[in-house]
């Protein structure tokens, strides 16, 4: 009886560690992604600045570039260029 109860135990914490290991994984890219993105920023603008093209690091282009990543960075440089 003791063996079925531990086994039982034991699912529900194994299932428990399936359940929280996806946020986690899904913030430490957004993590990761915002980090590269202001290191990339912070390159395109030494790159571009000769053009007149730079965007600022702030709240709201860290989460465009750690949500959407390559094509939120993009997309930054290319509405800064229009505007």
């Amino acid at each position: 009886m003791n063996i079925i109860i531990m086994l039982i135990i034991g699912c529900v914490i194994i299932g428990a560690m399936m359940m929280i290991s996806q946020p986690i994984k899904f913030f430490s890219r957004m993590l990761i992604r915002g980090v590269t993105g202001i290191a990339a920023i912070f390159v395109a603008n030494i790159l571009l600045s000769f053009a007149g093209i730079a965007v600022g690091v702030n709240l709201m282009t860290v989460l465009i570039i750690s949500l959407l990543g390559i094509p939120g960075f993009i997309a930054l440089y290319v509405a800064q260029a229009i505007l």
